[in-house]
């Protein structure tokens, strides 16, 4: 039987990343997708989502609720709207950000995140720094240099190598583990050198997948 999962995005490039993470798996998920570009375009620039970008976002996530087994909002900028939706509903509803949080932060004594979106500071950095206190982990947020332009601009293939670098010159020779904190920044793994660093795609769906089994 068929697991269903539906994914909320702001960038429709997610949609690929996401669905090449299935390949990880020896479930049979099956992934639905919805871009809103327009949320993030309305909170970028500003210290956050509005209160009412916020329930727009809930209710856009509880909608996606009815036909599937689990909703992931894979924008970090809005990430706290998925808790909220959770909160509201009886079905799986996860913040993507979140579940990579957590599982950098059990992995080693020191973590690096890195983000790219201006607009997504206040929210990376609440739930890495949750995360971060929970495990006792020494913690850094860093913003990737450059990225975010070349992402607007579509530039996609330097985008990528601009995030790989950033985590290359972080990881080398260092006890540390790097996690690419916005879904968008997967895309930079093939170009990433060993240790490779976390991204959200994988790590979200396992979460996924370990809520609606019980064992999360």
């Amino acid at each position: 039987m068929s697991i269903r999962i539906a994914c909320l995005h702001t960038a429709a490039s997610n949609t690929a990343i996401f669905d090449a993470a299935l390949s990880d798996f020896a479930e049979h998920i099956e992934i639905t997708h919805l871009v809103r570009r327009d949320l993030l375009e309305r909170a970028s620039g500003t210290d956050g989502p509005s209160p009412q970008l916020l329930e727009e976002t809930i209710q856009v996530l509880l909608g996606l609720t009815d036909d599937v087994d689990a909703v992931i909002l894979t924008c970090s900028t809005l990430g706290l709207a998925a808790e909220i939706a959770a909160s509201r509903s009886a079905k799986v509803v996860l913040r993507a950000d979140a579940a990579l949080a957590r599982r950098a932060c059990s992995l080693s004594p020191r973590v690096v995140a890195l983000y790219v979106a201006p607009s997504s500071v206040e929210a990376t950095s609440a739930v890495f720094n949750e995360a971060a206190t929970r495990t006792g982990v020494a913690l850094e947020i860093l913003l990737v240099e450059g990225a975010w332009a070349a992402f607007t601009h579509r530039d996609l293939t330097r985008y990528a190598r601009i995030v790989a670098d950033a985590a290359g010159r972080i990881s080398a020779g260092t006890a540390v583990t790097v996690a690419l904190a916005q879904s968008s920044m997967a895309a930079a793994l093939p170009l990433c050198t060993e240790p490779k660093p976390l991204a959200i795609p994988h790590v979200a769906l396992e979460f996924a997948l370990a809520k609606l089994n019980g064992t999360n």
